[in-house]
């Protein structure tokens, strides 16, 4: 196994058998490196999408925003999935698109209801304190996304990595407090 830590975040690369035409065992390097760039490329574009999904509410009339916003929210979610899914298979050259929803239908939907319910909240959060405050202190969710990762999924192991993700957690609750006590 080759380990390398970039910013407390762990990378694992393993040398994993495979066969060559012969059927014979032929050990090789996994693309790892590629895998963890197209990673950190593809949750850059979720920070910048996800930390702009509800400006577009600033710009309709002012009786329209809040809860009223989610029916058009929704619409616009419907629409752009599938084109964003088969955008994603073309960018990334998968030959095939499959579904699998008969494994993964409750688990989605049960995802997308709680997804909802935050999005829902973060509405009316940022109704009473403004975006520019509601907006990062929502980010904490980072936390909770962190400690299942490495608590129930194991995902981080290294005691080190961990540290460093606490630190991080800090400075985010700090910068949290703050914003709520400047407001």
């Amino acid at each position: 196994r080759i380990y390398a830590c970039y910013t407390g975040i762990e990378y694992q690369s393993e040398v994993s058998p495979t066969l060559d035409a012969d059927g014979a065992e032929n050990s090789e390097k996994t693309p790892g490196l590629r895998k963890y760039s197209e990673g950190v490329l593809w949750a850059c574009t979720v920070g910048i999408s996800g930390g702009s999904i509800l400006a577009p509410m600033h710009y309709i009339p002012e009786d329209n925003q809040g809860i009223r916003f989610l029916p058009s929210f929704g619409v616009g979610t419907a629409i752009c999935s599938p084109i964003i899914v088969i955008l994603y298979h073309v960018i990334t050259k998968k030959s095939q698109l499959r579904f699998h929803v008969k494994d993964a239908l409750t688990t989605g939907s049960l995802s997308g209801l709680v997804w909802n319910i935050g999005n829902v909240l973060s509405i009316v959060a940022i109704q009473s304190i403004g975006y520019g405050v509601a907006y990062p202190i929502l980010q904490c969710a980072i936390i909770v996304s962190g400690m299942l990762g490495i608590y129930l999924f194991h995902e981080i192991e290294r005691k080190s990595t961990i540290a460093v993700f606490w630190c991080g957690g800090v400075v985010v609750l700090l910068g949290g407090a703050l914003l709520a006590i400047a407001q």
